[in-house]
Formats: structure tokens, sequence, C-alpha cells
């Protein structure tokens, strides 16, 4: 929640927009919800803050190492949610806008270092699978799951087409490209309901 406040107060430069943060925080049901679980959502909150606060004080110091210490932050992020990989880009295109040499000199450090935490979780894929997989092997039931209507009940997945899917494909990167595949091909059909 700290790191939250910190970012918030440097980029409005007002602490009492930093204050107006935690309260939000502290009352934002969502957040409380998962504080009393385990699950990944307060790590990635974490993670996600403490990289963008590396970042922001990166462009103050103009620091290689606070930029380093960013990208293994985020680099954590991205293993525990792999969409944290497109958030260094987006704040630096906040952070360096019409700055397009600081932006590319910042972005590479910072992948750098992001791809370096990925490393063993590539060797691992790539023994497990005998490809290349970006993180994980859930996205494509993630992407059915916010997009197409359904809901957890005793024995159903999502809705009786992941429930299908899952039961019928076993092999994990098949079971994600043809999940993945699905709910494009209802977003495509449906794009009204989807929004």
């Amino acid at each position: 929640m700290a790191t939250l406040a910190w970012c918030v107060r440097r980029t409005f430069r007002s602490k009492l927009a930093g204050r107006i943060a935690l309260v939000w925080l502290a009352f934002l049901p969502n957040h409380i919800a998962y504080v009393s679980i385990t699950s990944s959502e307060i790590l990635f909150a974490f993670l996600a803050t403490l990289g963008v606060a590396l970042l922001i004080r990166g462009r103050e110091r103009e620091g290689v190492w606070l930029r380093l210490a960013a990208g293994l932050v985020l680099g954590l992020a991205t293993w525990t949610k792999p969409a944290a990989v497109l958030l260094p880009v987006l704040v630096f295109g906040v952070l360096h806008f019409r700055e397009w040499g600081r932006l590319t000199r910042g972005a590479a450090v910072v992948y750098l270092a992001l791809a370096l935490t990925l490393v063993p979780l590539g060797v691992r894929n790539w023994r497990a699978f005998g490809r290349f997989v970006f993180v994980s092997t859930n996205g494509g039931i993630n992407l059915v799951i916010g997009n197409m209507p359904g809901a957890y009940a005793p024995g159903v997945f999502w809705n009786r087409e992941l429930t299908v899917l899952v039961r019928s494909e076993t092999r994990e990167v098949e079971r994600d490209a043809r999940a993945k595949a699905m709910a494009i091909e209802w977003v495509r059909r449906h794009p009204l309901a989807t929004l």
C-alpha cells in the first residue's frame, strides 16, 4: 500500500492524492476480499506497484541500477501474472512521452532484466513441453473465463464449452491454444456482449 501511495504522490505531486489513494485501496472491496485468502493478487499488486515506483524513481535519478531493479521486480510480477510484461512499456510511454531516446534506452535495460528473470521458467517450460511457452498455460482459459458467459458450479469449470475442452484435451499447451481460439471466436461473434 505504501508503494502505491508513493507512486500517486510522485505522479500528482500531492500528499493529499497519496492519502486518498491509500484510503481508496483500504476500502476497495476487491482488495479486502483478496487480502483474506491465499492468492496471487496481493503479491502481484505489491510487485507491480514496487516496479512502477522503481521506474518513476529511475526517471528522476536517470539510474541504470534502479531500472535493472525495476526489471527484476516486474519480471517477478510477470511470473505472477503474465500480462505484467506490458507494464514497463506503458509506464515508460507515460514517463518519457516524446523522449524516444530515453524511452528506448530505459525500456531496453528494464526488459533485459525482466527477460533474465524469465529464463529459468522458459527453460523449465521447454523441458516440460518441448517448445517455447510464455510463462504459463492458462492464458486461453483465463480469456474464456473473462469473456464468455458462465459460472462455477459443481462439476463445471466455467461453462459447458470449457468443461468439455478441459476433460477432452489433456495436453496443456494444446488445451490453452484451443481455449484461446474459443474465446477469440466468442468475442468476434458477440462484440457487444463482450463489451
